[in-house]
């Protein structure tokens, strides 16, 4: 007697993680439920034709789980295999992981699913598989289970949603810098360059250098800084893709800088993707969540984010006609913020805050 069938659709980005959420779903059903997940290196041996497996599997399933997130918000193909088994009777629950699936537009919009966002998200999995199949598994997911799943292979998993929702990131400092606290800040760039290429000799780190007039240039490991003597001005432009070794990088190397006390890394979305557009319907959303969130009395407009402690604030840096959106986040150079970014980009995308057009 065959199994019942389940088919989880997904990016193949996110294969490693939808694998431990498939394989502790097994350990939960007893290994009585066939799940294809066609990314697993099982469901599809190696040398057979895997479109025509992949259709084998939705003729077999009985229930599809289409997964949503960033990764395969960026690939038709879960469209696809969606509509396939919708037009078959399949009963088809989006699940959003990483994106809130109340921000889907049709046809996915039309169907009911849940998002996960805590164990029990996780165990509405369980539900389903027991309504649809008649049976009685325990919904035994924990909070260990949700944060192995969702975090325990964050490293991938949080590259790449930087990397499909961002188009620049970029830090942008002039000679000087109002601090409403003290006075005018001075930032004198006129060594700044030597100091960054002997920490980079010091430290064995590859890079390459261009002078021009007025303008010189190092670029290394996905960063570029560029210095614009006539304007007075420093810009630090960084890759989306391998953020995290990016990230420290630039932040030993702010830290050269007297007086770097507070920068500001400005994160423009790529058009797939918008933010709320207003600051009036950013304050109602955010302020439903008063144990993460907090507005600024002396600073109009802008967030604090208390898990990080740093403030963030949402803007439109396009067009009145052609709307793009930038989320502009201060924070201390000096102190662990690679994490609690991480944490605010997912939290603000889990929330609505962020959503795809």
């Amino acid at each position: 007697m065959n199994k019942p069938t389940i088919f989880f659709s997904h990016s193949g980005k996110d294969g490693e993680m939808i694998l431990l959420l498939k394989n502790r779903l097994l350990e939960i059903t007893g290994s009585t439920i066939d799940i294809f997940q066609s990314s697993d290196g099982q469901s599809i041996r190696f040398g057979r034709n895997w479109v025509h497996r992949i259709e084998e599997a939705l003729n077999d399933a009985e229930i599809m789980f289409v997964f949503i997130t960033p990764n395969s918000m960026m690939s038709n193909w879960i469209y696809f295999e969606a509509g396939h088994a919708y037009a078959k009777g399949i009963d088809v629950v989006p699940v959003g992981l990483g994106l809130d699936i109340s921000t889907l537009s049709a046809p996915l919009s039309l169907l009911q699913g849940f998002n996960i966002i805590s164990c029990e998200g996780l165990n509405n999995l369980v539900t389903s598989i027991n309504e649809n199949f008649d049976c009685k598994f325990p919904a035994s997911f924990s909070d260990e289970d949700f944060a192995r799943i969702a975090d325990g292979h964050g490293e991938v998993a949080n590259s790449t949603i930087l990397e499909n929702i961002f188009d620049s990131i970029k830090c942008q400092l002039g000679s000087t810098r109002w601090d409403a606290q003290d006075n005018t800040t001075i930032h004198d760039f006129s060594d700044y360059f030597d100091k960054v290429e002997q920490y980079l000799k010091d430290r064995n780190v590859d890079y390459s250098s261009m002078d021009r007039i007025e303008t010189r240039v190092i670029l290394v490991k996905g960063i570029q800084v560029t210095s614009y003597s006539a304007r007075g001005s420093l810009g630090f432009q960084i890759s989306p893709h391998n953020f995290d070794q990016s990230f420290l990088l630039f932040t030993d190397m702010v830290q050269l800088l007297d007086g770097a006390d507070e920068i500001c890394l400005e994160f423009t979305l790529n058009n797939r993707f918008v933010c709320l557009d207003s600051k009036l319907n950013q304050s109602a959303a955010l302020s439903a969540y008063p144990d993460e969130f907090s507005s600024i009395a002396e600073d109009f407009g802008s967030f604090l984010y208390k898990t990080g402690d740093f403030r963030f604030s949402i803007h439109n840096v396009g067009r009145i006609e052609m709307p793009k959106y930038a989320i502009r986040i201060s924070f201390n150079p000096k102190k662990e913020n690679l994490q609690n970014i991480r944490m605010l980009i997912k939290s603000l995308l889990t929330k609505g805050i962020i959503s795809t057009r």
